[in-house]
């Protein structure tokens, strides 16, 4: 618990005992009335606290055996006490603000240059920051998120930070919920708070809680014209369908918002084009991935296609010295294919290649739901997966989004699937965000259809599993 040097002001004036816990003393929290400090009283009891644990975790970062390369140190060394805003907050202002701002806005939206307009970056940079410091609600909530974060690096509960601007967040949107008129528009800004308590609520394991924020996110959507996006230039809607995908993958739940069709049988639908397939067309030129491991993932792709029959559209064909790949696999096919990817994934790890190893272990997972029909995360994959997870924090992540996002994308997410603890399933899907957030609209609407395939191939495979068969 951190406290301040004296008490606050409400409880001096009112000659109030004060147990000067911080941000919110326990007697303001009581009577729901404005906690205020002394700016300098503030600091003397918040300010070395969190710089003390901020110093020890980057400490412990640098002393880790997985991470040997500066460009992954997470960012508090950037996280100074210089950092300052010109910028107006549209609640009062306290001294952890530009801190916490800096390290919410660098973990959603890459440093990098010529990002196109339409992609949600760009709008995260620009419609998603101005709502957020115009609305107190809206800047609660980031807050409140930024902070959550922040505590799941540090091994941090119960940090008075986090529960201040949670508590905010939501009483600010109660107000602005019972000001309305039945024939007013709902705001954008309280969806997006609504979407960021949930988020948090996910993110922390409050599930219930993120259940009833979810419930009423749904009812928001539903009433409102989104055919244009939620607001914010549709960066709302990005951070939604992105949230579910997240959902979907950390917590094997199905798709709360309608992202895909739940009663949709994944393998008598409509030609759908697989998010390998996606990733494979945009790797191809760009030299990033070994051409022997490209190889492998066209026929680890065109095997899927001749397994599972004419609905998937992988759009790529397999050439190779003698002609054209054109059989189906049969299950010694699929051997003698998994073991050209263990022999590839060797010769990376010896090379150093990691992006390509990582491409290798992750069609090693992807093969044996093909072929074995078991679920992504079966024990089977425990050894793959966590090999994944180390040769994937060795990586450089500005390479692969500027070469290959969507390979990228489809490392994480079939890592995740095949991660045995929600832990390392959220740090995967952690690593993908920026990958994703720099594709274009036209390549979000593959990424889409890509998830949606991998997500139901995901369920159907755990379906098989709870029955003991096919049906």
């Amino acid at each position: 618990m951190i406290q301040a040097t004296q008490a606050c002001d409400a409880c001096r004036d009112r000659k109030k005992r004060c147990d000067k816990v911080l941000p919110e003393c326990s007697e303001c929290r009581r009577r729901q009335a404005q906690c205020q400090y002394s700016q300098k009283a503030e600091e003397h009891g918040m300010v070395e606290s969190l710089w003390q644990k901020l110093n020890s975790l980057e400490c412990l970062v640098r002393e880790s055996k997985d991470v040997s390369e500066p460009r992954l140190m997470l960012p508090f060394s950037r996280l100074g006490r210089e950092i300052q805003y010109d910028i107006t907050y549209p609640v009062s202002k306290r001294w952890y603000f530009p801190m916490l701002l800096h390290f919410r806005f660098h973990s959603m939206v890459p440093s990098i240059k010529n990002i196109s307009q339409e992609s949600a970056a760009y709008k995260l940079r620009t419609a998603w920051v101005t709502g957020y410091l115009r609305d107190p609600a809206m800047f609660h909530a980031i807050l409140h998120a930024a902070s959550a974060n922040l505590d799941l690096i540090n091994g941090e509960t119960d940090n008075p930070v986090t529960y201040f601007h949670g508590m905010e967040a939501i009483r600010l949107t109660k107000s602005a919920l019972s000001c309305l008129e039945s024939h007013d528009d709902l705001p954008h800004t309280v969806l997006a708070t609504t979407w960021a308590l949930a988020h948090v609520a996910r993110l922390t394991g409050k599930i219930s809680e993120a259940h009833v924020h979810e419930a009423g996110l749904r009812q928001m959507v539903r009433s409102r014209d989104h055919s244009t996006g939620l607001g914010f230039d549709g960066a709302l809607s990005f951070l939604i369908m992105l949230s579910d995908i997240w959902n979907s993958i950390i917590n094997e739940e199905d798709a709360s918002l309608e992202f895909i069709d739940e009663h949709q049988n994944p393998y008598l639908a409509q030609p759908r084009r697989t998010l390998l397939s996606t990733a494979l067309e945009r790797a191809l030129n760009e030299e990033l991935i070994s051409n022997d491991v490209i190889f492998l993932l066209r026929m680890v792709d065109h095997s899927q296609a001749a397994q599972w029959g004419p609905f998937y559209a992988t759009g790529t064909s397999i050439s190779t010295p003698s002609g054209r790949y054109s059989t189906n696999p049969s299950p010694h096919d699929g051997e003698y294919l998994y073991m050209l990817l263990q022999a590839e994934r060797l010769a990376s790890y010896q090379c150093q290649d990691h992006i390509s190893e990582c491409c290798c272990l992750a069609a090693m997972i992807y093969w044996k739901a093909l072929f074995t029909n078991v679920p992504f995360n079966s024990p089977d994959n425990d050894s793959a997966a966590d090999q994944l997870f180390i040769a994937f924090r060795q990586t450089d992540l500005e390479k692969w989004m500027e070469k290959a996002p969507e390979m990228h994308i489809w490392v994480s997410y079939v890592g995740a699937l095949a991660s045995a603890n929600k832990v390392q399933r959220a740090s995967f899907v952690a690593i993908s965000k920026t990958s994703v957030v720099i594709l274009s609209q036209d390549r979000i609407l593959h990424f889409q259809d890509g998830v949606s395939h991998l997500l139901c191939l995901s369920r159907h495979l755990r379906q098989l599993q709870s029955v003991g068969g096919w049906t």
